[in-house]
């Protein structure tokens, strides 16, 4: 997934570049119509807003707000992996140019390791959280539990209320349903 994500952002950059530098070499200027802009603020993944801080990228339409033909195709090549222009050949050229540079594996294997090393952090921190709150709720319901136990016991022995109360730290609403679920008479 971060793979397509840095390719697709790859691409946006070399879209941007190739618009302008196409019409350089033609004499004209780059009309871009309307844009919509990827704002840094809305990147959630913390490695891909590292990579865009202080770069803006955006994705460039005609006057009518319909996809360029340019953008057309680049969508096709990264939906199909099969160039359909010279645009998105020379994006192929320059992919497999970064996938043939060994600086450039290494630094994706060392950013893969490190995700897989935060997953697996997250993953065993949600895990321990789980297994000590799991803990906590069972040993509270086992305490309820033993002193409904003893509560019962109490009653079915004739022990007073009060003492019921105080040995078990039951309220005494709860002694009296636990007394009358059971048809055992309280003594006050």
């Amino acid at each position: 997934m971060l793979r397509k994500i840095l390719l697709l952002l790859l691409c946006i950059v070399f879209v941007a570049g190739c618009m302008g530098t196409k019409a350089a070499k033609q004499g004209e200027s780059v009309q871009t119509g309307k844009q919509v802009v990827l704002g840094i603020e809305r990147v959630g993944e913390p490695e891909i807003k590292k990579l865009l801080e202080g770069k803006r990228l955006g994705l460039f339409t005609n006057q009518t707000g319909e996809a360029s033909e340019l953008l057309k195709n680049f969508l096709k090549y990264i939906m199909t992996n099969e160039p359909v222009d010279e645009f998105t050949e020379n994006v192929e050229r320059q992919v497999a140019a970064v996938k043939n540079d060994k600086k450039a594996r290494e630094e994706y294997m060392v950013l893969q390791a490190k995700i897989r090393e935060h997953e697996i952090l997250a993953f065993e921190a949600g895990e321990a959280k789980g297994h000590a709150v799991g803990l906590q709720e069972g040993q509270s319901i086992g305490e309820a539990k033993k002193s409904r136990e003893t509560a019962l016991k109490m009653l079915r022995k004739n022990k007073p209320l009060s003492e019921i109360i105080e040995f078990t730290d039951i309220s005494e609403k709860d002694v009296l349903a636990l007394a009358k679920e059971n048809g055992l008479e309280v003594i006050a």
